[in-house]
């Protein structure tokens, strides 16, 4: 590969690399309400409804368990979102592909019905940023409701211990390394 091709594809996959770990988290701090979870979940399926052009709403495998789960349409599907989730962590890594925007508004929906203390949400895009826009915005449109940052402020319980100095190891350095290397590679072959 010619010093030239290879700075080529570096240009081209940068910027989908740069996508790709986009993820969203939402974590329950305590075993959520039924009738809460009945509520946002029927929000949910309307906000699924209403996109029907980048986001289908998939089977749940658990009969007689109330949840949604939804995925992009197509070539634009990546992981499924799945609401309630599993009884603590749980996260959809949607690569910012058209049905991140049903993601977010249906993480807004949540925080209607779940407070802070009971659901912690979390995400690789920042509300303040305007990674959040279109989501607020189909959920207004869903709703008739003005959207609120449903992200969680960070809290000391979330914190590590003062004397924890071990490495956090996430998607952003795997890319930071692996272009480091590239960009070795390429200064050698100069």
């Amino acid at each position: 590969m010619t010093v030239r091709a290879a700075w080529v594809a570096l240009f081209i996959a940068l910027p989908q690399a740069a996508h790709a770990g986009h993820t969203h988290y939402w974590t329950w701090l305590a075993p959520p309400d039924a009738h809460a979870v009945e509520l946002a979940v029927a929000g949910m399926q309307r906000l699924a409804a209403s996109r029907p052009d980048v986001a289908v709403t998939l089977e749940r495998g658990d009969a007689g368990t109330v949840g949604i789960t939804l995925n992009g349409v197509g070539a634009d599907a990546h992981e499924p979102f799945v609401f309630p989730g599993k009884d603590r962590f749980n996260f959809c890594k949607t690569a910012q592909k058209p049905y991140d925007d049903v993601v977010t508004a249906a993480l807004i929906l949540a925080r209607d019905h779940f407070d802070a203390s009971v659901l912690r949400v979390e995400s690789d895009g920042a509300w303040e940023a305007g990674a959040w826009v279109a989501g607020a915005q189909l959920y207004r449109e869903v709703t008739g409701r003005d959207a609120r940052n449903p992200v969680s402020a960070p809290s000391a319980e979330r914190l590590p211990p003062a004397d924890d100095t071990r490495l956090r190891v996430d998607g952003r350095w795997f890319l930071v390394l692996g272009l480091g290397l590239l960009a070795l590679l390429l200064w050698r072959a100069v």
